[in-house]
């Protein structure tokens, strides 16, 4: 079980090289971040809108090392948008990978001491 995010990627260059060479199944957790991901910082430009859950687990599943991505809904409703992530049309685009990433990286940034 493997901590990745937008925010957290070190397994892509430490772990998910050697999990594809030996077809090991990943399971990975904490898309959100704890929920960080959803929250703006100040480097977000003014136009920013914060991606969805089911975003941010479309990012965890867009690594073809992941299997699975654990979540930990609330409420019902907050299970009801996290599995909105099975019906979501394909892998995300570039533009999208690569928009995600980008917040990823500023809250990365921003994150303070804990990482």
């Amino acid at each position: 079980m493997i901590r990745y995010n937008a925010a957290h990627r070190v397994a892509e260059r430490d772990i998910f090289p050697v999990t594809r060479q030996i077809e090991m199944p990943v399971i990975a957790y904490s898309a959100t971040r704890w929920g960080t991901l959803f929250r703006a910082n100040p480097e977000d430009p003014r136009w920013y809108e914060a991606p969805r859950a089911s975003d941010w687990y479309r990012f965890v599943l867009h690594e073809p090392a992941v299997s699975i991505v654990l979540c930990a809904p609330d409420k019902r409703a907050e299970l009801e948008e996290d599995l909105t992530v099975l019906s979501a049309a394909g892998p995300l685009a570039p533009e999208e990978h690569a928009r995600l990433a980008e917040h990823g990286a500023r809250v990365k940034r921003n994150a303070g001491q804990f990482e």
